[in-house]
C-alpha cells in the first residue's frame, strides 16, 4: 500500500476582468491599430488596387476584341475566291483575278494570320485578342470586392478616429493624476506648512479615486462587458442624502424618512386597504358621472381644461378674425361659434372659452368655495330631479341650464351670459317646469327663465 497521498488538481481561477488596467488596454488597443495601419489596410489597399488593375485590363481587351470583329465583318463584305491569290501571299485578300494559283500550291496556308475574311475559321469568343479576361460574373464580383475593401477601410479608420475621441480625456487624466502621486507634486499652502498640516494623503486619495473612475468609463467604452448595471441601479433602501441611512416607510403619509438624517422623500403606495383618511365612494353610480360632467363643464368654460387644439385651428381662427376686423374685445362666445361654424370647426365649440385664451383673453374663474357650494348644490338636486323627472326622459338636465340657474340662485349673476341656454323654447319650457318642482321640495326660490 502506497505511502503518499495524490495532489489534488488545484486551479486558479482568475478574472480577467479583474486584472485588466487601463495601461494594458491602452497598451493592447496600440498594438491593434498599429497592425491595422501597418498590415491590413496596405493588403487591403493592394488587393483593391490589383483588382482595379484586371479590370482595367478587362475592359482594354473587350474594346480590342471589338475592333478586330468589326474588321471581320468588314471582310465578309468583299467576293472571297482563292484562285485570285497570288502564290506565296500570305494576307493578300483583295488580289486581281489575273493572277491564278500555281499547281500543287494550298490556296490558304494553316495558320495564316490574314485570313480574316475566311468562313471557314471564325473569330471565337475569347481568342487572340479575348485571351484570359474574366466573365461577366467574375468582374461583377471584383466590382462588388472593390466596393467591401472600400467599406473596410472607411470602417478601420472611423473607429481609430472614435476611438481616441471618446477616450483620450480619461487616458490623458489617467497617466497625469498617476504622474502626480508618483512624483508628489502636491501643492501645499503656507498656511497649512506654518502649522505642518498635511493634505498630501486626501490629494493622493482624490486622485486614486478619480483614477478609478477614469478606468472605469475607459474600460466601459471600449467593451461593454465591463459596464456595471449595479452602478446605474437606484439603491431605494439608503438614503440618498447621507449615504448610511435606512429609509423608513410611512405608509399613511406617503413618505420615506431616514433614520439617521431625518430627511424624506415622496413615493406613491399601491393599497387596496381602506384609509379612513380618504372620502367614501359614491353610492350611486349615475350620480357619479354626472357629478364628473359637471365638473368638467365648469373647468371648460373657465379654460382649464388639458385638451390639445392643432396649431393650424387656432391659425385660421386669428386669420378670420383678422378678415372681418374684429377686435378681441367684441370676440364674444356668439361670436366665436360663428366664426367656428364658418371653418367647419363644429366638434370645438365646447373648447371656445380655451380657444379664447389662446388667443389672449382671460376666460372667468370661479373661487375654489365656488366650485365646492356649486358642485355640493348639485348633488342635493339628484334626488328631487329622480322624484319628478318624467317617464319618458332619459337624459339629465342640459348641464349649461343646471349652472345657469345654479348661479342665478346663489346671486352670482357675472357669470350667466358665459352658460347658453336652449334655442328651443318648449325645451326651455319643459325644463322649467322640472326646475321649479325641484326648487320646491328643496325650499329654494325659483327664478323664471327670461
Amino acid at each position: 500500500m502506497p505511502s503518499f497521498k495524490y495532489k489534488t488538481n488545484k486551479k486558479i481561477i482568475v478574472d480577467d476582468k479583474s486584472i485588466t488596467t487601463l495601461d494594458n488596454r491602452h497598451r493592447e488597443m496600440q498594438l491593434y491599430f498599429s497592425n491595422i495601419e501597418n498590415v491590413i489596410i496596405p493588403n487591403l489597399l493592394n488587393e483593391k488596387k490589383t483588382l482595379q488593375k484586371i479590370l482595367l485590363e478587362t475592359k482594354g481587351h473587350a474594346a480590342k476584341g471589338h475592333a478586330v470583329k468589326g474588321h471581320a465583318v468588314k471582310g465578309h463584305a468583299v467576293p472571297f475566291n482563292p484562285l485570285h491569290i497570288k502564290e506565296g501571299s500570305e494576307g493578300n485578300l483583295g488580289c486581281s483575278p489575273a493572277s491564278p494559283i500555281k499547281e500543287g500550291s494550298s490556296p490558304i496556308k494553316e495558320g495564316s494570320e490574314g485570313n480574316l475574311g475566311s468562313p471557314a475559321s471564325p473569330i471565337k469568343e475569347g481568342s487572340e485578342g479575348n485571351l484570359g479576361s474574366p466573365g461577366i460574373e467574375k468582374q461583377l464580383e471584383m466590382q462588388d470586392r472593390i466596393s467591401e475593401i472600400k467599406i473596410e477601410l472607411r470602417t478601420h479608420r472611423t473607429n481609430v478616429k472614435q476611438y481616441y475621441l471618446n477616450n483620450s480625456r480619461y487616458i490623458f487624466d489617467y497617466f497625469e493624476n498617476k504622474k502626480e502621486i508618483s512624483t508628489g507634486n502636491n501643492k501645499t499652502k503656507i498656511l497649512n506648512s506654518f502649522f505642518k498640516i498635511d493634505n498630501s494623503t486626501e490629494r493622493v486619495n482624490e486622485l486614486t479615486s478619480m483614477n478609478d473612475n477614469n478606468v472605469k468609463k475607459f474600460l466601459s467604452n471600449i467593451d461593454q462587458s465591463f459596464i456595471n448595471v449595479n452602478d446605474f441601479a437606484f439603491q431605494t433602501g439608503t438614503c440618498q442624502h447621507c449615504k448610511t441611512g435606512e429609509l423608513i416607510p410611512v405608509e399613511h403619509e406617503g413618505i420615506l424618512v431616514c433614520n439617521n438624517c431625518s430627511k424624506y422623500v415622496v413615493y406613491l403606495i399601491e393599497n387596496e386597504k381602506p384609509s379612513y383618511k380618504e372620502p367614501p365612494k359614491e353610492a350611486c353610480f349615475y350620480a357619479y358621472k354626472r357629478i364628473n360632467h359637471f365638473k368638467e363643464i365648469m373647468a371648460q368654460f373657465q379654460a382649464k381644461e388639458t385638451t390639445q387644439i392643432p396649431p393650424e385651428v387656432i391659425d385660421n381662427i386669428k386669420l378670420q378674425i383678422k378678415k372681418e376686423r374684429i377686435s378681441l374685445s367684441k370676440f364674444t362666445n356668439s361670436k366665436a361659434k360663428d366664426i367656428l361654424k364658418k371653418l367647419g370647426y363644429n366638434k370645438f365649440y365646447e373648447h371656445i372659452p380655451f380657444i379664447k385664451d389662446k388667443l389672449g383673453i382671460k376666460p372667468p374663474t370661479m373661487t375654489p368655495n365656488l366650485e365646492e357650494l356649486l358642485c355640493n348644490l348639485f348633488m342635493e338636486i339628484q334626488g328631487p330631479y329622480a322624484k319628478f323627472c318624467p317617464d319618458d326622459r332619459v337624459n339629465f338636465l342640459n348641464y349649461y341650464y343646471t349652472i345657469y340657474k345654479l348661479c342665478e340662485l346663489i346671486g352670482q349673476t357675472q357669470f350667466l351670459p358665459y352658460f347658453p341656454l336652449l334655442k328651443d323654447r318648449e325645451k326651455q319650457i319643459e325644463q322649467d317646469e322640472i326646475w321649479k318642482k325641484i326648487c320646491f321640495e328643496l325650499n329654494w326660490e325659483f327664478i323664471p327663465t327670461q
